[in-house]
């Protein structure tokens, strides 16, 4: 299966923006912190985790950012980060408000 880079991402409004990783990143370093288990690289090292499985295996050329979150909300508890993925889903809840 050939890898592709994923540059870019379709917002809920349908434009599409460039991929940042160092969003995810960010996001699932400010999950971690809430919960008190930020080490530095969790969020850095995770949202590499999710750049990779979606150049892999994503069957289209722009994911949608709900995708994405999924993907995100996975990962962290396929990873063993249950309280990081539960604190994740609890902040986009509150900012879907």
């Amino acid at each position: 299966m050939p890898i592709r880079k994923i540059e870019t991402v379709r917002k809920r409004d349908g434009r599409a923006v460039p991929y940042d990783e160092q969003k995810i990143a960010e996001a699932i370093s400010r999950a971690a912190r809430s919960t008190g288990l930020d080490n530095g690289a969790i969020g850095r090292d995770l949202a590499s985790v999710v750049t990779m499985y979606l150049e892999r295996y994503h069957d289209r050329e722009a994911p949608s950012c709900e995708e994405i979150r999924r993907l995100v909300e996975k990962i962290l508890f396929d990873t063993g980060n249950a309280a990081i993925a539960r604190e994740f889903i609890v902040h986009r809840e509150r900012k879907g408000r």
